[in-house]
């Protein structure tokens, strides 16, 4: 029968009250006496190297950026359910939210695009269409045209390049193609139908080049060189796939892509060979976490991670991204990184619009091995961490850990049980890995011995598993007089033995 029984460090025997029919006596011996802490190995920092400057309060979907040419003025252009928000951010750390269009037949605003002077509302109502307005005023938008068309009833997303839009509606496997050169007029040119038998979530357009994002198997790049005629060229599935959008480095070699499903995160693809595309990189947060959309705007990747918030990462080598950034939001939407002052922003389904810098920093790496001071030996789940970045980490069963992140200084705390925390500085090099080799010091530490007897006869008793709960120590059995022991177990502590 196992007991829980709890104790401090003495001298002299203790004896547990009775329980049941078991009686436990431990008899304690401890040598040294110590303090001894472990590090946590989940931290959590509110962000790092991304600075907040401003926020303006709400319920958001997807956000976009608009300049009006005439004043240079930067705004933010936000999706409230059913309405589209125009929130002057040219003083970021006052936003000011100067206009809320919405009209009588204007349903779920779920993405906003611009063109020249005018924001393209995909609605998700039914027989809503495509909304178009005029901010050629933004304090005072007006509608231009409601577009439907047998093909365009709802649109979930959309993508703008050149004189054309590309929607996906969420509900069939086309793109719909419109020539929007006449915002007042626009005309429908072609569809592309993937033939997937699910619908596609979103798309990006970037040159001729169209990446499709299949929301039950991957991806699709498409020739878009004529919008009147798109044409395939290449597909990837991969298990695990809800594709939820895509983005293609500046050189277009590479393609970074979302999975929004549990446990879904970056994945980075060389593309070069359409007809061999391969995964060749990944990043992400932690296991079992749920990512929305990934922008790429020069070396860095901007990310909206639901839950984990806007995320950056150094994609220098696409191979290898390092997160250089973050700020831990409540459940990040959507992301926009191409303002001409290069603030950020982030759109949050609890806590609305946030206005963002980003101290440029690329990436480096450090690693190391954590060892015992006295014997040399590797320490296995030596918890360590990088106190600046908030990252925390456990080393392997050959006592490294490595991780790749932002250039600096760094506080490194280690810590292992049965060891004194060790707190040290590391300076990562951007492009460059750092080595960290860590030792600890043994704490002083004793051994605890006992008994396990029958509590109404004083039996003792045989094959009793024993351990101490919350460490690392590997249970004991008790003997054919009921005795136990661990050794080498740090000194002055309470300890919970079951």
């Amino acid at each position: 029968m196992k007991k829980i029984i709890s104790f401090s460090a003495s001298s002299s025997p203790v004896r547990q009250e009775r329980e049941s029919s078991v009686s436990l006596w431990f008899i304690l011996f401890f040598i040294f006496h110590f303090s001894f802490v472990i590090v946590a190995k989940d931290g959590w920092s509110q962000g790092y190297n991304v600075n907040l400057l401003g926020q303006l309060p709400g319920n958001l979907q997807d956000c976009w950026g608009y300049v009006d040419t005439l004043t240079g003025k930067e705004y933010a252009l936000i999706c409230k359910n059913t309405a589209l928000g125009i929130v002057d951010v040219s003083d970021p750390t006052n936003p000011v939210e100067v206009a809320t269009y919405t009209n009588g037949s204007m349903g779920a605003a779920w993405a906003v695009k611009t063109y020249r002077n005018f924001a393209l509302i995909g609605n998700q109502s039914n027989n809503v269409g495509l909304v178009i307005i005029d901010l050629s005023d933004p304090t005072s938008p007006t509608l231009v045209t409601n577009y439907t068309h047998p093909n365009v009833t709802s649109v979930h997303n959309l993508f703008v390049a050149g004189d054309y839009a590309y929607l996906a509606s969420n509900t069939t496997d086309n793109v719909e193609i419109l020539d929007i050169s006449d915002p007042t007029n626009p005309l429908w040119v072609s569809s592309y139908d993937c033939g997937c038998g699910g619908f596609i979530h979103d798309m990006t357009v970037i040159d001729t080049l169209m990446y499709a994002s299949f929301f039950f198997g991957g991806f699709y790049i498409v020739n878009v060189a004529d919008p009147t005629n798109p044409q395939f060229l290449g597909f990837k599935d991969y298990p695990g796939s809800a594709n939820h959008n895509s983005w293609p480095t500046e050189d277009g070699r590479y393609l970074l892509t979302t999975d929004e499903t549990t446990g879904g995160h970056v994945r980075v693809w060389d593309i070069q060979n359409f007809l061999n595309i391969v995964e060749v990189g990944s990043y992400e947060v932690a296991p079992g976490r749920i990512v929305h959309n990934v922008y790429v705007r020069g070396d860095f990747a901007y990310i909206a991670y639901y839950g984990d918030g806007f995320r950056v990462l150094d994609i220098t080598d696409p191979t290898n991204p390092i997160e250089v950034g973050y700020y831990d939001t409540q459940n990040a939407w959507g992301t926009y990184p191409f303002t001409p002052s290069g603030n950020i922003y982030v759109s949050d389904t609890n806590d609305g619009l946030f206005i963002f810098g980003f101290d440029t920093t690329y990436g480096g790496g450090i690693e190391g091995t954590v060892t015992d001071q006295v014997t040399t030996f590797s320490i296995e789940d030596a918890a360590v961490e990088l106190v600046e970045a908030g990252k925390n980490f456990l080393t392997d069963s050959i006592g490294f850990y490595s991780s790749g992140i932002a250039a600096g200084p760094y506080t490194v705390i280690a810590s292992a049980f049965g060891y004194i925390p060790d707190t040290s500085m590391a300076t990562v090099t951007a492009g460059s890995t750092t080595i960290h080799d860590i030792a600890l010091t043994p704490m002083p530490s004793g051994f605890l011995t006992g008994t396990v007897t029958e509590i109404s006869t004083g039996d003792s008793l045989q094959g009793i598993i024993i351990e101490v709960t919350g460490t690392p120590l590997p249970t004991d059995i008790t003997d054919a007089g009921g005795n136990y022991m661990f050794s080498t177990i740090p000194a002055d502590f309470t300890y919970t033995v079951t």
